[in-house]
């Protein structure tokens, strides 16, 4: 054998071999004893991500409905403001009632936007929980794949290691 290839090949065995202790050692599972811990985090994980898929699926449900009504109120303020404008128009001619009927239009127009932006609010939050909720369902979801790695290599070592 060259002794390129004989480097080649002891470079290869050891980057493998770091690879598996560094699998090995960075577990927090290790043996057979910590399959009880293990399981239970395990589950006390999956039930986690359960949750948080029904929270995320409840608010991904309500999004549509949270939209509609914030381009409903959007439309309903634009009226109350046009009305306004209408009745400003109209009470220019210095009649008490037209101005007080006015202004109480105002008032309207003004409470109307400010329903509008509270349910633009909600809409805007509701997609910030939807995009938090993901990432910590993808973050946990993370951790039960190393949890299930390490309860593969307890048991694949404790299946190869035989009675003793």
């Amino acid at each position: 054998m060259r002794p390129s290839t004989m480097l080649k090949s002891a470079g290869l065995l050891a980057v493998i071999f770091c690879c598996t202790l560094s699998v090995a050692f960075g577990q927090k599972y290790k043996t057979l004893a910590d399959t009880a811990k293990l399981n239970a985090e395990r589950n006390k994980l999956t039930r986690d991500i359960a949750e948080l898929n029904t929270e995320l699926n409840d608010l991904k449900t309500k999004l549509p409905e949270y939209e509609a009504a914030s381009q409903d109120q959007a439309k309903v303020a634009q009226e109350a403001a046009q009305k306004s404008k209408e009745m400003a128009a109209k009470a220019t001619d210095g009649d008490l009632s037209k101005v007080r009927k006015e202004a109480k239009m105002a008032r309207r127009a003004h409470n109307e936007a400010a329903d509008a932006d509270d349910a633009q609010k909600k809409v805007k939050n509701t997609n910030k929980k939807i995009e938090k909720l993901g990432k910590e369902i993808e973050k946990k979801q993370q951790k039960l794949d190393e949890l299930n790695q390490q309860s593969t290599t307890i048991t694949s070592a404790g299946t190869t290691a035989g009675p003793r």
